[in-house]
């Protein structure tokens, strides 16, 4: 029986829309929601504002200390179990915040239980699952599950509990919306149940296109082959550059004279573009590759920053935000289509777990260290031109990668 690689099985786009709720819940109540929250947690702790907004940059680096979990509790169980686990764990973690007695407690509660429960239930585990039911074309419908909804309506939903009932009541709201996840997570099933013969007209076909023949790796094996040190330094700095933009664009645009209300729009602009373009570049990643789309990702990219050493007016920077937002939130679909090409769908839940240790690395530093270099020159010059340089960089990984496709070898046992 011949079925068409390009055309998913009944029930894929289902469970496209189950990922998709759970990406928005995951994301939007653990990140999306911490904006809004800032200044209320700095007076709730009498706190530093450096500390106070530190949670969601724990939430970064709770995603790459528990990634190779999340890749063990998928393999070891299933995705099902390990999306109701994380949809558990994050209540719990909001729970945790709402009692907080301090600081600490509540940093903690960010890095141990809010960071692993986005992980486990939001697009790690969406991501695996859209694959294993789109095993041709993906990155469509992974784009579609990465639309940042959550992220766009949280703070909406967030800013009148807060401004009504205080910080506690909102992070009490937050554990009980996220528990409405788990009905709807009873219907995610792993893979799909193909007919006789579907396995080996895969398997043939993936052999004629990649050569991999659905060959596991371990974990030791990527951390030897070159073209994944490649491609995790291009999608690092990819990541990186979209985090410039999201804690630095109101203060670059401010500074080249903006007012504060058309900085915060220009941003604004930016993260509802990211709709059209995770959904684009996944598109484009369908038509020719993961490791091409993000090429033109990394070139997009590299353009948007170059434009503001021209003092451009406020037209541009509007379409430049545009732009901007399109190619930031394009780079995750792309990468899922770019892993799978490379080391094959039979190892992505691998490849994205321990990726992700090393990926958080540049999300996590890219602001900080845009914040230094704009303190250290006096102004934001010199990080356009170095966060344009650094997308040039990943754009030569990227094609250092397409050029340079190891053979994949058995796992030794």
């Amino acid at each position: 029986m011949q079925i068409s690689l390009d055309r998913p099985a009944e029930g894929a786009w289902r469970m496209v829309g189950l990922a998709f709720a759970a990406q928005n819940f995951a994301i939007g109540l653990g990140i999306g929601s911490f904006g809004v929250l800032v200044l209320a947690i700095e007076q709730q702790y009498a706190t530093s504002r450096t500390l106070a907004s530190l949670g969601a940059s724990l939430v970064l680096v709770a995603f790459g200390v528990f990634a190779p979990a999340a890749t063990r509790l998928i393999e070891r169980f299933s995705i099902r179990s390990t999306m109701i686990f994380g949809v558990v764990l994050g209540s719990l973690g909001y729970a945790a915040l709402a009692v907080a007695p301090n600081i600490w407690w509540f940093l903690t509660a960010y890095l141990l239980l809010v960071g692993p429960g986005v992980l486990f239930a939001g697009n790690f585990p969406g991501s695996i699952l859209i694959s294993n039911w789109f095993p041709g074309t993906k990155g469509r419908a992974i784009g579609i599950m990465m639309i940042p909804l959550g992220v766009m309506l949280v703070p909406l939903a967030c800013t009148p509990i807060l401004e009504t009932y205080g910080l506690q009541a909102v992070f009490w709201a937050m554990a009980a919306v996220n528990l409405l996840m788990l009905p709807l997570l009873l219907f995610v099933k792993d893979r799909p149940f193909y007919p006789a013969g579907y396995a080996d007209q895969y398997t043939a076909s993936d052999e004629a296109n990649d050569g991999h023949g659905g060959v596991l790796l371990s974990s030791g094996q990527l951390l030897r082959r070159a073209d994944f040190w490649l491609m995790v330094i291009g999608i690092g700095v990819l990541n990186g550059s979209g985090m410039i933009k999201i804690s630095h664009l109101v203060a670059l645009t401010a500074e080249r004279g903006l007012s504060l209300a058309d900085a915060t729009m220009l941003l604004a602009v930016s993260g509802g573009a990211g709709a059209v373009g995770s959904m684009m570049f996944g598109w484009l990643a369908d038509r020719v590759g993961g490791l091409r789309s993000l090429i033109v990702n990394g070139l997009v990219q590299a353009g948007t920053w170059v434009i503001f050493l021209f003092d451009p007016n406020m037209p541009v920077l509007i379409a430049d935000a545009i732009v901007m937002g399109m190619a930031g939130a394009g780079v995750y679909a792309a990468m899922v289509v770019a892993f799978t090409d490379v080391f094959d769908a039979s190892n992505l839940a691998k490849v994205m777990g321990v990726s992700g240790v090393f990926v958080v690395i540049p999300n996590f530093l890219s602001p900080p260290v845009a914040g230094l270099l704009r303190d250290m020159s006096g102004s934001y010059t010199m990080v356009l031109v170095a966060a344009s340089a650094a997308c040039l960089v990943s754009v030569a990984c990227m094609a250092a990668s397409l050029a340079y496709r190891a053979p994949v070898q058995p796992a030794a046992v």
